[in-house]
């Protein structure tokens, strides 16, 4: 696996020579550049395997065909005194410093020149203090090794129980201006207190920095798509970024925002778990009333009685490694169809296809993988099908749909990584065959699968397509075979996906006056939250 060396850190090889002014226009009308929010440390395992994905499909071969995904999209070129040139993300990171580890706030890539240079000048006696330095994962490791010796990073598997937090998974550089801590405090409680996070957020320091963060990252873009936002919906993380974002469009005007609210499968105690359905009532509710459109996403019974199944994928639950890693990939994939090279697709026709501009709730899906092969190609998987919608697994909690929903249902699909022998089979393998089904004249999975939706009466659903197939070398868990699998996500609208609210508003019901002033919650507030919920069920059953 290539990684690029510390003083070569541009990224792509697409934008490492110097461009001409036909080429900088060209760049500038192909943009569209995603502004990415992190809120949590679960949200931030799930982007720390997202980033790498990213970095996964990056070409430093100035010879490669030019890479299908356009990278400029999330990631930025800036300049570091220390290493020249950086390719680093386009994203702002909310977190706790004690989860950062080894991690350091302003990365390494640009080295803080003004403190050094604000040290008065010392001629006394010096005494050296050292602290024990935090651990880091032989990934991390390896990976810096690899940097600064210029060479190949190994490529051997790793102890899975070394991914303790996010920045053991994190292999992309940050930006010394992505990462903005919170301090919500030493009690443990606030951690998991929505109110605690909206206090936090409305705070003048923590919206002024804020606010100086988003503007800089926007400044630089030329046509910005919009927001694509990871947070934490069950703790005090889901309150930071409802307060973040009405901050946001005040500030900014409206912008397409599309919010996965990621929630780990871990069942709680009954206190804490009557504290996840509150804050994950008022993360929705509060994020759609500003105008983002909400998928929630678990791999895991989070508040669903049952754990969705993933077929293919023996993974762990509860171990925010694997957990993070799966959400990961759904969204990456989802998402691609605003990224890729050529493509009229934004983040906005994203949200409009699933109607969540209407809803703003709406639900997500993943095949991972997708059960294709060369012996059984995408041709013969949807025959197999009967009628029947891809097999996909839902994680949006209690949004399973059965058949008649999905008739009615409104989405976008997305499939990567069918092409070839994948997609219908070989000349030889047809051999000898009296007759050809009619999916297998379809020379790509985009008019196939259309044409298969059509068929069973899904007509209001969009597809799009790609080439590249979803990255699994490590960091990412040893779950899949290959180095690449082809896979699927959905985003869509049913009348399923008010399932997913009736529990909560049910849930809530309950709330004593007991839970009431342990959770920080009024009896007025509470009343509002289920009339809030009310309205969503009911713009979803629509």
């Amino acid at each position: 696996q290539s990684v690029a060396p510390l003083r070569q850190l541009s990224g792509p090889t697409t934008r490492r020579s110097q461009p001409n002014a036909v080429q900088i226009l060209a760049a500038m009308a192909a943009a569209r550049e995603v502004l990415t929010l992190q809120f949590g440390a679960f949200s931030n395992f799930v982007g720390a395997h997202f980033w790498n994905a990213q970095e996964a499909t990056f070409t430093y071969d100035e010879k490669a065909p030019v890479p299908e995904i356009f990278h400029d999209c999330l990631f930025r070129v800036g300049e570091a005194p220390s290493v020249g040139q950086t390719y680093t993300p386009r994203a702002i990171i909310c977190e706790n410093k004690f989860n950062l580890g080894a991690l350091s706030a302003r990365g390494i890539l640009y080295a803080d020149e003004r403190h050094d240079a604000m040290l008065p000048p010392w001629a006394g006696a010096l005494h050296t203090i050292r602290s024990q330095p935090e651990a880091t994962s032989a990934y991390v490791q390896d990976r810096r090794r690899a940097e600064l010796d210029g060479t190949e990073l190994p490529s051997r598997a790793y102890d899975e129980h070394e991914f303790r937090a996010w920045p053991d998974v994190q292999g992309v550089h940050l930006h010394p201006r992505s990462m903005q801590l919170c301090d919500l405090g030493p009690d443990d409680r606030a951690q998991n207190m929505f109110s605690a996070g909206a206090k936090l957020a409305s705070e003048r320091a923590f919206r002024d920095d804020f606010e100086s963060r988003t503007h800089m990252f926007l400044e630089e873009c030329d046509r910005p798509q919009g927001l694509q936002i990871f947070v934490d919906s069950t703790t005090a993380y889901g309150g930071i970024a409802a307060s973040a974002m009405e901050s946001f469009f005040d500030d900014h005007g409206r912008m397409t925002a599309v919010a996965f609210a990621c929630m780990p499968s871990r069942v709680p105690a009954d206190g804490e778990y009557k504290a996840q359905q509150l804050n994950a009532a008022l993360t929705l509710t509060r994020l759609a009333h500003v105008g983002v459109t909400v998928a929630p996403a678990c791999v895991g019974p989070s508040w669903q009685p049952q754990a969705p199944d993933m077929p293919g994928l023996a993974f762990q639950r509860g171990l925010p490694y694997h957990e993070g890693a799966i959400l990961a990939a759904a969204i990456d994939t989802i998402t691609m169809c605003a990224r890729l090279r050529g493509s009229q697709w934004t983040l906005s026709d994203m949200v409009a296809a699933a109607r969540g501009f209407e809803t703003r709730i709406v639900s997500l899906g993943a095949a991972l993988p997708l059960p294709v092969t060369t012996d059984a190609p995408l041709s013969a998987l949807l025959q197999g099908l009967a009628g029947k919608p891809l097999p996909l697994s839902t994680l949006t909690p209690h949004a399973a749909r059965g058949r008649d929903d999905a008739a009615e249902s409104h989405g976008l699909t997305v499939i990567r990584g069918v092409t070839g022998d994948l997609l219908r089979p070989s000349a030889m393998a047809r051999a000898g065959k009296h007759e050809q089904h009619p999916l297998e004249r379809y020379d790509t999975a985009n008019t196939m699968l259309l044409r298969y939706l059509f068929d069973v009466g899904q007509r209001g659903h969009s597809v799009f397509t790609a080439d590249t197939a979803f990255p699994v070398r490590p960091p990412y868990p040893a779950l899949l075979p290959g180095r690449a699998v082809p896979m699927a996500a959905r985003l869509e609208h049913s009348s399923a996906v008010q399932l997913g609210l009736a529990p909560l508003v049910a849930n809530l019901s309950e709330f004593g006056t007991a839970d009431r002033i342990a959770w920080d919650v009024a009896s007025e507030e509470l009343l509002e939250l289920r009339e809030a919920l009310d309205h969503l069920r009911g713009a979803a059953e629509e």
